[in-house]
């Protein structure tokens, strides 16, 4: 006579059928943990002009950038001593978009590269690498590194200084993913000068009505609720210090120079508008001391 379907147990003694039970639970558990689904891709690097700064990028992305992409149980998974052998023995797998990356253990102590490391990447940068400066800002925003502002400002020196500054200008439009703000006074301040010194060392020729479009580029950013924007003007506004109009002024008259009209009456409206930020300041120029001269140097 035919046992019943789902009646397989009822002739195995209760001990065992407890066992078995068991086991097939834990096995159950073990196939569906092996494949952990994340909903944000982890950064990206494009390979770079040298072996040593592709290694670096590399481990920024695993060990630095990846334990913060995963939730709070993966990251006890790959942080345990006494987990270890059982990551070794019974894969791990997180999926990023299309990406797949086995768990590891890490030792954090140890393993983990310095919030410096930042630095070093950036100092490693050839001119075509800055294209992995998107991807370098997110993942250190997403691990809420709070990147020292200085160090932001010296990027944006480093990346002026390579010819990439159009690279820093559209991570501005990333705001919400990377925190490059320029609600920081230091990035807004290191943006705004580097426009105009691309200007001032292509002597104010062609090079300066690209460099207005991207001053402005700038100035519309700073509305932005994540940058400077709000409904509530005040005294100490980012947006009303003199040097951030002063500049796209300045740049707007020497293209008038060299047309020979004001088009568009930038001139005038910049100027207005720099007369209405002095008064609302209700101050002295509010700009870096050492650039005040060349900032208003005609």
């Amino acid at each position: 006579m035919s046992r019943p379907a789902g009646s397989s147990l009822q002739f195995i003694c209760k001990q065992c059928r407890h066992t078995l039970r068991r086991k097939i639970g834990q096995d159950a558990r073990r196939f569906t943990t092996t494949r952990l689904l994340e909903s944000r891709a982890l950064p990206t690097f494009k390979p770079t002009s040298s072996p040593e700064l592709d290694g670096l990028l590399s481990t920024i992305r695993m060990k630095y950038f990846l334990p913060q992409y995963l939730n709070e149980h993966q990251r006890k998974l790959i942080r345990s001593s006494k987990l270890r052998s059982q990551l070794e023995n019974d894969p791990v797998y997180a999926t990023f978009g299309d990406e797949e990356i086995r768990l590891q253990h890490m030792d954090i102590a140890n393993e983990m590269p310095r919030k410096s490391a930042f630095l070093k990447a950036i100092s490693l940068f050839a001119s075509e690498d800055w294209k992995n400066l998107p991807s370098l800002l997110e993942g250190y925003h997403h691990a809420k590194a709070n990147l020292d502002p200085q160090w932001l400002g010296l990027m944006i020196q480093m990346a002026r200084e390579a010819g990439v500054m159009n690279i820093v200008v559209q991570c501005l439009a990333q705001v919400e993913r990377n925190g490059l703000s320029l609600g920081i006074p230091t990035v807004r301040e290191q943006i705004l000068l580097g426009i105009r010194q691309i200007a001032r060392e292509a002597k104010w020729d062609v090079e300066g009505t690209k460099t207005l479009r991207k001053a402005e580029h700038v100035l519309r950013h700073m509305e932005h609720p994540a940058h400077c924007g709000s409904r509530t003007v005040s005294d100490q506004d980012p947006r009303a210090e003199a040097y951030v109009v002063a500049i796209p002024l300045e740049l707007a008259a020497r293209q008038a120079i060299r047309a020979g009209r004001d088009e568009r009456n930038k001139v005038e409206i910049y100027s207005n508008r720099l007369i209405a930020a002095l008064a609302q300041q209700k101050s002295a120029l509010v700009c870096p001391s050492e650039d005040r001269e060349s900032i208003f140097f005609f």
